[in-house]
């Protein structure tokens, strides 16, 4: 599994037959675009899927803004680590709400959320995640280096087999750990 940015940008790279690179921070044209293009792909696999190593709970502030009619109360979403997404009140799971800019505006009190955080240090991504990020960031890095559609298509397919096995062991994790919990409460019988 890739322990940084560079290897991380070295296996986009070398899945686009290109040079592989001495640091993402450095000065080599490839190494200046994984560098742009790196952070853009990162966000957009952890906004993709529910990654456990990117979940996070956090009870939020209200704000003291007068919202209107249609929600009765607003509250501002974590800055650091910086959501991404809000997956849901895990309190309340029947919540309504609505994200705007960086507010979430609901007619409950005392929020909770549920939410994919932004993980910048890579020794905490799944594997699945790795490889998610490094197919997203070839994507991305084949509009300029590589001009063969057929390059792009299949990064995308294999993106997206990639996202969906995540799905599925996400499925199987969450069954396994139900079934357990079920077993444990039957033990007691």
């Amino acid at each position: 599994m890739p322990t940084s940015k560079t290897e991380i940008a070295n296996l986009a790279l070398t899945r686009l037959g290109q040079t592989r690179i001495l640091d993402i921070s450095g000065e080599s044209e490839n190494a200046i675009l994984c560098n742009l293009l790196y952070p853009r792909a990162r966000d957009e696999v952890l906004r993709s899927h529910n990654w456990c190593c990117a979940i996070e709970r956090q009870p939020l502030a209200q704000s003291d803004y007068d919202i209107g009619d249609e929600y009765s109360y607003q509250y501002q979403l974590p800055a650091d680590p910086y959501c991404l997404r809000v997956i849901g009140m895990p309190d309340n799971s029947i919540a309504d709400y609505t994200i705007e800019g960086r507010q979430l505006l609901t007619n409950e009190t005392g929020v909770i959320i549920k939410y994919i955080k932004r993980i910048e240090n890579t020794s905490l991504f799944d594997s699945l995640l790795a490889d998610a990020i490094v197919l997203k960031l070839a994507l991305k890095l084949s509009y300029k280096i590589v001009l063969d559609l057929k390059v792009r298509v299949e990064l995308g397919v294999e993106y997206m087999g990639v996202i969906s096995e995540a799905r599925l062991m996400n499925q199987i994790e969450k069954e396994s750990s139900e079934q357990e919990n079920t077993d444990w409460i039957d033990a007691g019988r």
